[in-house]
């Protein structure tokens, strides 16, 4: 069985189901399931802005609608009697781009960052931007 709760709520499943540092779980009383020594460690912060926002009210329809409590209310409703409208594919398409730019570790600001910051945002697999488009 594969079991998800999300980026955030994952590790905190996995730790209450016994899964994840033995030190950790017998600190709080947990049965330990399966020792696993990374659970909950080195989560990093996902930052994220609605762009849409800054852009006016015309650069897209959904904006309108995501802004009016009235259009909300009418598209639960609407979701809630027959799982159709606006709600039925809201956010079900999107494009995502994950972009590395090395430059960034040229600057000043990257290189005032603690160096085990440095090292983690310097890895391969981390992106420098990311960018998702609904």
């Amino acid at each position: 069985m594969i079991l998800c709760a999300g980026a955030i709520d994952t590790p905190k499943l996995l730790l209450l189901s016994g899964i994840g540092p033995v030190d950790e779980l017998a600190a709080h009383n947990i049965a330990v399931q399966h020792p696993l020594s990374g659970v909950g460690k080195n989560l990093q912060d996902h930052c994220g802005v609605f762009l849409a926002d800054h852009l006016g009210p015309n650069f897209s329809s959904k904006v309108e609608w995501a802004m009016s409590p009235d259009i909300m209310q009418a598209a639960g409703e609407q979701w809630a009697k027959n799982k159709t409208g606006p709600l039925a594919d809201y956010y079900s398409n999107a494009v995502l781009a994950f972009i590395r730019d090395p430059k960034l570790q040229e600057t000043d600001e990257f290189k005032a960052l603690p160096p085990d910051v440095q090292k983690y945002l310097s890895a391969v697999n981390v992106p420098s931007f990311e960018l998702v488009v609904v």
